[in-house]
């Protein structure tokens, strides 16, 4: 049997483990509905892990299906996938994905109901015999893919969508869809030949088909964008599906590659201060009397006549009996 090249090296679970559990060298499923693939974990009990399946070498038709199942209370998973639209002598791939990670890979097989295994793929021999069969399997590894399928993000911040695709490819990237309430989608070139290529999602500019996506690689080109559903700005927090297609195919199950989702979550609140508005004092003016007088005379004595006086200043004048004592403003004058 020819084993399938893996589409991204294992994660690293530091304390815990998880893995496929299968006889043989493959996860053997028929073509019938709610078939079994099951694991074990060394994960707590309650924890959920993401059964990841992808369809390989000419198997028709193509499917890319995800289950999310829960880890029972003796370590163990089992996710029932159906298998009802394959036929037998299809392969598969399957990723085991927790936290984002993949954790562990395996290949499958498909057989007929009946336990048979028609085609080119019915024995390893028989497989290990044909050339063609063992070209396409080596070029899988860089069929357009997610490394890492599950991502996270925050509302009006941008997010980095790493994909694999074939050197100097093509493929085609989709956020959103009719559940979620809005669309974009956008094609990518590697032209730097290295296999990869990161989009960039600036979820503050969903609404804007021009500037929604871009590439983060000047070595990476973006071919185009559409924009299927409008929104308001910002998106609302809640997961998106990613989609990946073969080349420029958008929307056609026959070219999906790898599906995953986006969970945008809601911008931490920031407490604003509320201005204290402090009562401004009012500052007192004082006006100061200028000493510019004139003297004139009255009944032969010398009064002081001002000639700018300040709001503020007194101006009392007193004449005191026979004295002639005339009192200015606190002066006096004879």
């Amino acid at each position: 049997m020819i084993a399938v090249p893996p589409e991204s090296p294992p994660a690293s679970t530091d304390a815990a483990s998880a893995a496929f559990v299968y006889a043989g060298d493959a996860i053997t499923v028929e073509a019938e509905p709610r078939q079994a693939i099951r694991g074990e974990t060394t994960l707590d009990p309650g924890t959920e892990v993401t059964v990841s399946l992808r369809s390989t070498g000419d198997t028709e038709p193509r499917f890319v299906q995800r289950e999310t199942v829960t880890v029972t209370p003796d370590g163990t998973f089992t996710a029932a996938v159906d298998f009802s639209q394959q036929r037998g002598g299809g392969t598969f791939s399957a990723r085991l994905l927790y936290d984002g990670e993949v954790v562990d890979e395996a290949p499958g097989e498909i057989v007929a109901s009946d336990g048979s295994t028609p085609g080119p793929t019915a024995t390893p021999a028989e497989a290990s015999s044909t050339p063609s069969t063992t070209t396409e399997r080596t070029d899988e590894r860089f069929l357009p893919g997610f490394p890492k399928s599950l991502l996270s993000g925050t509302v009006g911040d941008s997010v980095s969508i790493e994909i694999t695709v074939s050197p100097g490819g093509t493929a085609t990237l989709r956020i959103g869809g009719e559940e979620a309430g809005y669309e974009t989608s956008a094609t990518v070139r590697d032209d730097d030949g290295d296999g990869s290529v990161t989009v960039v999602f600036d979820t503050a500019a969903a609404s804007d088909p021009e500037r929604v996506l871009a590439v983060a690689d000047d070595g990476d080109t973006l071919v185009s964008t559409t924009s299927d559903r409008a929104v308001s700005v910002p998106l609302d927090p809640g997961d998106y599906d990613l989609a990946l297609y073969e080349g420029g195919h958008l929307a056609d199950d026959d070219h999906l590659d790898d599906v995953g989702s986006l969970r945008l979550q809601s911008a931490p609140e920031t407490e604003s201060a509320t201005p204290t508005t402090t009562p401004q004092a009012a500052t007192p003016t004082v006006t100061t009397a200028t000493s510019l007088a004139t003297t004139v005379p009255l009944d032969g004595l010398d009064v002081v006549s001002p000639s700018v006086l300040g709001a503020g200043a007194l101006v009392v004048g007193v004449l005191l009996g026979g004295a002639g004592v005339v009192l200015v403003g606190g002066a006096l004058r004879r």
